[in-house]
């Protein structure tokens, strides 16, 4: 993690992270809290794993915050070149504020990660993503949230 390891509210520890950009190939999904509650994202994944044929090293959402009522989200894997029946997603480069998660509900960590985007006088960046949730097959962590954030406030 690149800058110097903060915390972010309660028992969260986040850092300053520079991603370089990068081209997913996944699926899509756009829909309600609620129904991202009752596991719509998560069917999103378990479809993706089964059209590529198991799980991969590593899995990245991509959450759009842009609605009232819910919000987008992108999974996909890292894929220089096009993946058959899979949707194409060009990420620029971007900064995160980030947090290991133990799985489950990340509502609760990126909280804290908003939090502490405020503390530090930072911002959203404009146009998004707002989030990027980065899963790795090894398991540890389970999840590494990345809360998407704007160069600080001058």
């Amino acid at each position: 993690m690149a800058d110097g390891t903060e915390r972010a509210g309660g028992t969260v520890k986040a850092a300053l992270v520079d991603h370089p950009p990068r081209r997913l190939a996944g699926m899509a999904w756009e829909g309600t809290y609620a129904e991202a509650a009752d596991g719509a994202v998560r069917r999103l994944i378990e479809e993706l794993c089964r059209r590529l044929d198991g799980r991969p090293e590593t899995l990245w959402g991509v959450s759009w915050e842009d609605r009232p009522d819910g919000f987008r989200h992108f999974a996909g894997i890292e894929a220089a070149e096009a993946v058959p029946g899979l949707e194409r997603l060009d990420l620029p480069a971007l900064t995160s504020l980030t947090a290991d998660h133990t799985g489950g509900d990340a509502t609760g960590v990126y909280g804290a990660l908003q939090a502490l985007r405020d503390r530090r006088g930072m911002a959203r960046r404009p146009g998004g993503p707002d989030m990027l949730d980065e899963h790795r097959r090894d398991g540890s962590p389970p999840m590494r949230a990345h809360l998407v954030v704007a160069e600080q406030n001058g």
